[in-house]
């Protein structure tokens, strides 16, 4: 396999675990606050999810593709792949929404973004860091 097209496939599936970090981590916040896990009130975890989501609420508010995409695209093109080789591409690339409307990922993106920081109000923990 050309190096190129593996260094896109390794970006694609950096892409996939930050979209889970990104969707999933409010879903285990949210879960572990009602269920009384500690480690979702950490507030490193806490944070780091929320500067990931506020960063694709940003960019989709600026309009702009996401870098990791354009990335991911240009290796591709230069490693002369012209559309997706296998099924993990094709799933890949499904997962990290690539195709979808830009403007219902702005708002869909916006909601997930204001659940992050309603859970950071509504659940403070002043042992953990948040007052």
């Amino acid at each position: 396999m050309n190096e190129l097209l593996l260094l896109a496939r390794v970006l694609l599936a950096f892409h996939i675990v930050f979209v889970a970090f990104a969707v999933f981590g409010l879903v285990f916040i949210v879960t572990g606050l009602l269920m009384h896990w500690s480690w979702v009130r950490n507030p490193a975890f806490r944070l780091i999810h929320l500067v990931a989501i506020g960063f694709v609420v940003l960019r989709s508010w600026c309009g702009t593709s996401c870098f990791m995409t354009t990335a991911e695209i240009r290796l591709r093109e230069r490693a002369g792949d012209k559309a997706p080789a296998g099924d993990f591409d094709r799933i890949g690339q499904a997962l990290v929404m690539r195709g979808v409307d830009p403007k219902g990922f702005r708002w869909a993106a916006t909601a997930w973004g204001a659940l992050t920081i309603a859970t950071l109000s509504l659940w403070r923990d002043r042992r953990a860091g948040f007052h």
